[in-house]
């Protein structure tokens, strides 16, 4: 089974500025079409279990990355600032080296901030080290802790990430 557009959307969610930031930044969420529904559709925590057995998961991040890039590029020619985050799987980061290779020369505002699962990130850290070690421009790495225990913040820190992200209840 393959994934083409018309079975999958992109929500954006803005994250909020800290003090004066002129930056744009978003949360890219992908959603698989549900044909019963009209408005949203089926999220990444409903369908990443049933994708990852499927072996469909790679496939996803990839059409959703190469999204993300025409997102970028769009904001790009109109000169704007904006970092896009948006989730993936750590076993994705090996099969979209060649689609973040070309945000080089994309411009020096744009960013796109990778989101991995915590729990992952610490089982495949061997993995992650090797994909960070070959930085590539305009992308940066981030977590997803959903836990909200401060006790491994200090491992998790230790990876080669740039960001962050804990339940605003862990605060």
């Amino acid at each position: 089974t393959t994934a083409t557009d018309a079975d999958w959307r992109v929500e954006y969610v803005p994250l909020l500025p800290l003090h004066s930031e002129q930056i744009h930044r978003y949360v890219a969420s992908t959603l698989l079409r549900d044909r019963s529904i009209v408005v949203g559709g089926i999220g990444r925590a409903e369908y990443l279990a049933t994708a990852r057995e499927l072996g469909l998961i790679e496939a996803i991040d990839r059409h959703a990355v190469i999204a993300q890039i025409a997102i970028l590029r769009d904001y790009a020619g109109h000169g704007q600032i904006i970092d896009l985050c948006m989730p993936v799987e750590v076993s994705s980061l090996t099969h979209l080296r060649s689609e973040l290779a070309s945000l080089q020369g994309i411009g020096a505002g744009v960013r796109l901030t990778l989101e991995l699962d915590a729990d992952s990130a610490m089982e495949q850290s061997t993995l992650l080290r090797q994909f960070s070690s070959q930085k590539l421009p305009g992308v940066s790495l981030g977590l997803s802790d959903n836990s909200g225990q401060f006790g491994h913040w200090p491992a998790l820190l230790a990876l080669p990430v740039d960001r962050l992200r804990v339940p605003a209840a862990a605060l």
